[in-house]
């Protein structure tokens, strides 16, 4: 959305975009399995429990988790999580 913003892409460019990010997602996990940790973890950590979601879920099925926000990539590598920035 930031580039759409930035006027970098255009808005159907920003669409398209969009739709590949949404085909690449091969299963959904409710946050009602995850918030217990995500919480613990953002408590421990003194970080967003929003980003721990992600991180969470990246640890519970040894993913990867890719990331533009360097404090949460330095987090991940912290708690042995795989990060690509």
């Amino acid at each position: 959305m930031e580039i759409f913003k930035s006027g970098l892409i255009s808005h159907i460019e920003c669409i398209h975009y969009t739709e590949d990010g949404i085909e690449l997602i091969d299963d959904y996990f409710p946050s009602i399995e995850l918030w217990k940790e995500a919480l613990g973890e953002g408590i421990k950590n003194t970080y967003s429990i929003y980003d721990m979601y992600y991180a969470v879920l990246a640890r519970r099925n040894a993913a990867m988790l890719i990331t533009n926000d360097s404090k949460l990539s330095l987090l991940c590598k912290k708690l042995n999580i795989e990060v690509e920035i």
